[in-house]
């Protein structure tokens, strides 16, 4: 696998970082009862599950030249860019 730091395209770096998530999103699909564990959730344990979903956006620093990014993003950017013709 390639180096993440060093991912030149048109002399920017790519840099992975997990940070770049969004969220927190609830799964409800393993509640039976929607509404009596809206109404419990304070008290007692539910089966709602938290997860986070990559960020779609990239932060680009142009000082450093660099793009920051979820590896999920980056690695999408990257295979756009290799399809482009030159």
């Amino acid at each position: 696998m390639d180096n993440p730091f060093s991912s030149p395209f048109g002399g920017l770096r790519m840099v992975a970082t997990d940070l770049m998530v969004i969220g927190p999103f609830e799964d409800w699909s393993q509640v039976r009862s929607p509404g009596r564990a809206r109404r419990r959730r304070a008290k007692h344990k539910q089966r709602i599950r938290f997860y986070h979903k990559p960020d779609p956006n990239v932060m680009h620093d142009r000082v450093n030249g660099v793009i920051y990014g979820h590896p999920a993003t980056l690695d999408h950017l990257r295979r756009t860019l290799e399809a482009r013709p030159a």
